[in-house]
């Protein structure tokens, strides 16, 4: 009886060409069931590399600097942080939760796969843990500018307690 199951659906792919290619692939068949932007059925005009990557890149690369100042920035602040006595504290407790043993199964098979289904008791640390865990290896690597981490609940007063929660076990406030 495993407290914790990890489902890797969609593997990443080995490199950005193989990625690419799929998803050429993927636009080819949208193309015989889809309209185009104006609703024509119409075959749809492809992109040449050279009109999309020219101003693109421009963007791409000022956005890229910002991100990387970003992650430079909110890895000294985790860092900081990190040597606070209530955040050692409140990791201490974290380190007590069934899913903390996991964790480096965890990061490994989300790093590794484009989905990841993660199955566990009531109580284990899902919802709380889960999203520190990818966060906190983000700040450490030095990709936090880089990196969103989205959670759902049911209902606002349980996505209001869920953060209040993380943040507390983060030592940072809302």
């Amino acid at each position: 009886d495993d407290i914790l199951k990890l489902l890797s659906l969609v593997p990443k792919a080995a490199n950005e060409k193989e990625e690419s290619t799929k998803q050429k692939s993927i636009l080819n068949q949208q193309k015989e069931i889809l309209p185009d932007q104006n609703g024509d059925w119409d075959e749809m005009e492809e992109e040449t590399e050279e009109s999309t990557n020219v101003p693109h890149s421009e963007e791409s690369s000022a956005r890229e600097k910002q991100n990387q100042a970003a992650s430079r920035r909110l890895q000294k602040e985790f860092n900081e942080r990190s040597l606070k006595p209530s955040y050692q504290s409140m990791f201490k407790q974290r380190c007590t939760l069934p899913i903390f043993a996991y964790r480096e199964q965890i990061l490994q098979t989300v790093a590794n796969n484009a989905v990841t289904v993660l199955h566990a008791e009531t109580g284990a640390g899902k919802t709380t843990q889960l999203p520190q865990f990818l966060l906190e290896e983000a700040l450490k690597t030095g990709n936090g500018g880089d990196t969103s981490i989205i959670c759902t609940q049911p209902r606002r007063v349980a996505a209001t307690s869920v953060a209040e929660r993380v943040a507390e076990e983060m030592d940072s406030q809302l």
